[in-house]
């Protein structure tokens, strides 16, 4: 009986694709690490000051640590997939 329900809702609702299998973060490396590190210095930095030139430092530190994520992220897909 159990069979025939569990075919009947598979049939029905589908399966999901399961767990992903990349679970590691394959493009972090040691600059990005310190980006993050400089960059949550500094929110706490602002967070505790509160002046508008903390915030800026933050700012600007945060925008650097993205678009350093974003390039190492990029370049190792480009790689990855020359492989």
């Amino acid at each position: 009986m159990k069979g025939i329900m569990m075919e009947s809702a598979r049939d029905i609702c589908g399966m999901t694709k399961g767990p992903r299998t990349h679970k590691e973060t394959w493009w972090w490396n040691e600059e990005v690490a310190e980006a993050v590190r400089e960059k949550k210095i500094k929110y706490r930095k602002w967070k505790k000051e509160n002046t508008k030139e903390a915030r800026m430092e933050y700012k600007k530190s945060r925008k650097m640590q993205r678009g350093l994520s974003l390039h190492q992220r990029k370049r190792n897909r480009r790689n990855v997939q020359m492989t």
